[in-house]
């Protein structure tokens, strides 16, 4: 059954329905744009800013406690924290956001930390000792564990010995009032000197901080090649809106994601996550359940005659207007992506088992 409509003229201006359902199809498309780029930026790229404009300030303050004013390794901690704070201040209108300055920002924050090992005290060097070793000792990657044993062979400390009264020695906010006291509790049998303790100390910061900018870096890039990938999707929703048709599909399949989605977030337990990284998950669950019920619904219409599916589909044909059918499949298949990768495969299979077929 062939769907009929009048026109009068050429192109779209002759069909006022269909000129106007494609505005509406390019306006739902560009607002959602404009929508994900402005909560990336307050969501994600704005708190990630903030974090890091807090832990520069952070590292100040705690430079004075430690060490004299103007002197070398004070200047040049200083500096690095300024260039992490210039990379941090870039205007909020900037919406092209490759999360490139802030990998380097926090690479240059840590860098400023581990030089600050030149400037602890003695019994702060001995606890920090103990609790870098024990984080890379959990990181899980091999050459950080071997680190970590090769520290604690040094310092003569077991592996999983914490001190109970610091909670995080890599924080700023360490209370040096009580190293002493925390130190005294764990009474590692030392082999090596101060000096060595303090080139210990730095090697496994930077080795634990590389480890965890390269995690962030990862995860930086898996979310500019989502950002990529959303792009492409929006506009390949545009020409197959306006162009192909099946726009209703792509509307349910995009509800389809939506609720697939919200359901994810609501039985998963929550978890913590300070890169914002989640969110393009989220921004990609409706575009991709539009593509894929649009393609789900297209590719059972097609294959109902082929594979003799008409006991299943028998009211799913592609011309016919929008029906329950038609509707249910498009928010099944934007719901699930595992039965879309099902029919996808039968339906390969079948064309694999008919191709294979000796001639007659």
């Amino acid at each position: 059954m062939n769907k009929i409509i009048n026109c009068l003229g050429t192109g779209f201006a002759g069909c006022p329905n269909e000129f106007l359902a494609a505005q509406l199809v390019l306006l739902g498309i560009v607002g959602y744009g404009v929508f994900v780029f402005a909560l990336r930026w307050f969501l994600s790229a704005r708190p990630m800013r903030r974090g890091i404009e807090e832990r520069t300030r952070q590292v100040r303050a705690r430079l004075p406690l430690v060490s004299p004013p103007n002197t070398t390794a004070t200047t040049e901690i200083q500096k690095l924290l300024d260039r992490a704070k210039e990379l941090a201040d870039w205007p909020p209108w900037v919406f092209i956001w490759s999360k490139g300055d802030e990998v380097a920002s926090w690479r240059l924050i840590h860098e400023a930390e581990t030089l600050m090992a030149d400037l602890y005290s003695p019994e702060e060097v001995k606890v920090r000792l103990v609790m870098v070793a024990n984080d890379l000792h959990v990181t899980g990657n091999p050459t950080a564990d071997a680190m970590a044993e090769y520290i604690a062979s040094k310092i003569g400390i077991k592996l999983g010995t914490q001190a109970p009264i610091i909670s995080n020695p890599l924080s700023p906010e360490w209370d040096v009032a009580k190293i002493t006291d925390g130190w005294a509790l764990i009474k590692p049998a030392l082999s090596v000197d101060e000096r060595e303790q303090r080139a210990l100390l730095k090697q496994g910061m930077r080795k634990l901080y590389e480890q965890r900018d390269r995690v962030f870096a990862d995860a930086m890039d898996w979310n500019n090649r989502s950002l990529w990938l959303l792009i492409v999707a929006l506009a390949l929703i545009a020409v197959l809106g306006i162009f192909v048709g099946g726009r209703s599909l792509l509307v349910l399949g995009a509800l389809g994601g939506l609720l697939s989605r919200l359901t994810r977030t609501f039985k998963r337990q929550q978890q913590l996550s300070d890169d914002g990284t989640q969110w393009m998950a989220i921004f990609l669950s409706p575009v991709l359940g539009a593509l894929v019920g649009w393609a789900g619904v297209l590719i059972l219409s097609y294959g109902r005659n082929l594979f003799n599916l008409d006991i299943l589909f028998s009211g799913l044909v592609w011309d016919a207007p929008l029906n329950v059918t038609k509707m249910a499949l498009a928010i099944v298949f934007g719901i699930s992506e595992r039965l879309f990768d099902s029919v996808t495969s039968f339906v390969d299979q079948r064309f694999v088992s008919t191709l294979d077929k000796p001639a007659r």
